[in-house]
């Protein structure tokens, strides 16, 4: 296993599309959202039109499934912060919203999908979509003194409840996981676009989803407290080899562990993984 330093930034342009192939009006590549704190970047290596594709699905995540988590957080945004949380305060039947400034409002659960060991890695058959049932891990917000304090002003005013919308995008949530494992895998072992099988799902061409993405028991070998993990390895189907990629956007919550299939792994990308070779 090969953990990822998030520090690294020395790394040398692609000089192409790491998506689509395109050579011109290359911009660097985020790996990993730079709204979720991380400075891990790709130089030139991200045509327009992809980038729009990719910022469109960072978008989707990071501000509509896990914008209260960031601002209340404190993760880094290029745009003026919040400063309020909207919450759906209960009276009752009847509901009305209510702005919460960010310093005074409870902090939100967290929901994670938690999903299956990838289809290839079984060698079962591809299916389009997503398994019927979907489990979600989630994150409860320690009730001490300051969240029940937070809580009761809300509800000094007779409020029965309170709750808070969270948007769920499954697909883009997916899609994020295979773009950081595909051009983390491309920063860090040098593989081509072409050997990749997670092209056609960031760009939206395929949705055998769970297929390539899926979920693993064992967590990243990774200080518990990190922000966020990546960590790639072999795995021996015994006919096949596979390069995958282990993450955990939010370590310090203690969520689960999504696993990605990147590429067949030949001798030459097996020896850079186990050994711990970077391009």
């Amino acid at each position: 296993m090969a953990l990822i330093d998030s520090l690294r930034k020395n790394y040398s342009p692609v000089g192409y599309c790491i998506y689509c192939g395109n050579q011109e009006d290359l911009t660097r590549e985020h790996i990993i959202p730079y709204a979720l704190g991380v400075k891990w970047v790709l130089p030139s290596s991200s045509c327009k039109d992809c980038a729009k594709i990719t910022s469109q699905i960072e978008r989707k995540v990071t501000k509509e499934m896990y914008g209260h988590m960031r601002h209340q957080f404190g993760f880094p945004s290029r745009r003026a912060k919040p400063k309020e949380i909207i919450f759906n305060v209960h009276y009752g039947e009847m509901e009305t919203l209510k702005a919460i400034p960010i310093i005074d409002s409870p902090t939100a659960p967290i929901l994670i999908p938690s999903y299956f060991t990838p289809g290839i890695l079984l060698n079962a058959e591809p299916f389009e979509g997503f398994n019927s049932h979907i489990d979600f891990w989630i994150w409860l917000p320690h009730k001490d003194l300051d969240y029940l304090k937070k809580l009761e002003n809300i509800h000094q005013n007779k409020a029965t409840s309170i709750s808070v919308d969270i948007n769920y995008h499954q697909e883009d949530f997916v899609r994020l996981l295979a773009k950081i494992s595909h051009a983390g895998a491309i920063a860090e072992y040098g593989i081509k676009r072409e050997q990749s099988y997670l092209v056609d799902y960031i760009l939206g061409k395929n949705r055998n989803f769970m297929y390539i993405i899926g979920g693993c028991a064992e967590p990243c070998k990774a200080d518990p407290n990190q922000m966020w993990c990546v960590e790639y390895g072999i795995y021996n189907r015994g006919d096949k080899k596979f390069l995958t990629c282990k993450l955990e956007l939010f370590k310090f919550l203690g969520g689960p562990t999504h696993w990605v299939v990147v590429c067949e792994a030949d001798d030459s990308i097996e020896n850079r993984v186990l050994n711990n070779k970077v391009c």
